[in-house]
């Protein structure tokens, strides 16, 4: 389930992009503006535009919570439930039920699978230390 949301996000920013495409083509350059904002870019070549955080590409492509996010990456470093809870301030079921909602949000069958996609999103480097 969690792969078909993530794939029919990638086809609306796919979409996105042929669009905001076909704009630049047409010479509509506010139309190509607002199609670039509506996917999340930033126009080439903008020095002044932020650096993308990979948390929030995240977010956005896997459906997770703030919450959940900041448990990925602390899973991702390697952390425990009992871990997590006790730097997050909840109960380890609390934490234990976050990591079974990424799992399956990230279509991923162990942490060890959560943590790997965690890595190669950018979001390894980025884990709290306890």
């Amino acid at each position: 389930m969690a792969r078909k949301r993530a794939n029919e996000r990638g086809a609306e920013t796919a979409e996105l992009l042929r669009s905001a495409a076909r704009s630049l083509k047409g010479g509509d350059a506010a139309a190509a503006e607002s199609l670039a904002r509506r996917a999340r870019l930033t126009p080439a070549g903008d020095p002044a535009a932020p650096a993308a955080d990979p948390g929030e590409q995240a977010r956005h492509q896997y459906g997770l919570t703030a919450r959940e996010l900041e448990v990925l990456r602390l899973v991702a470093a390697g952390r425990s439930n009992r871990d997590i809870a006790a730097e997050l301030f909840i109960s380890a079921k609390t934490a234990s039920v976050h990591v079974s909602h990424i799992m399956s949000k990230l279509g991923v069958a162990s942490r060890v699978e959560a943590a790997a996609l965690a890595y190669r999103l950018g979001l390894g480097d980025q884990a709290r230390r306890i």
